[in-house]
Formats: structure tokens, C-alpha cells, sequence
């Protein structure tokens, strides 16, 4: 099973690559599901996943932050 989610982290990050936008940010709320559900199964995911999920969770983090009254 792990395999087969390996090899679906691998085709979601080829897709954001490929895409923009809405599309972007739901095919990273998929990938955030499948590392998770990887992770949940004993796997771990590639570094490159890994690295794009911690790059999305800083840009809301940093979002946050610019939208917040000084």
C-alpha cells in the first residue's frame, strides 16, 4: 500500500508543477492528505514532498501575518 501512495505523492507533485491557482492549492490539500495518510501506514514521504508541504505551510503561516492590523 505504501507503494501505491508513494507513487500518487510522485503524480501530485508532477500535477502542481503543471498547474496554478485553484488547482494548485487543491492538489496540495491532497497531497497534504496522502503524506498523512503515508505517514499513518509507517511510510514516509520523499523530501521533496516533504519540503513542498513545509514551503505551503510557511506561505499560510506568512499570509496570516500580512493580513494582521499593526
Amino acid at each position: 500500500m505504501t507503494d501505491i501512495l508513494n507513487r500518487r505523492i510522485e503524480e501530485i507533485e508532477v500535477a502542481i508543477e503543471a498547474t496554478s491557482g485553484a488547482h494548485r492549492e487543491s492538489l496540495m490539500r491532497e497531497l497534504e492528505r496522502v503524506v498523512a495518510e503515508l505517514e499513518a501506514q509507517g511510510g514516509k514521504a520523499s523530501s521533496s514532498a516533504q519540503a513542498r508541504l513545509d514551503a505551503e505551510c510557511e506561505d499560510r503561516v506568512e499570509e496570516n501575518f500580512d493580513n494582521m492590523p499593526i
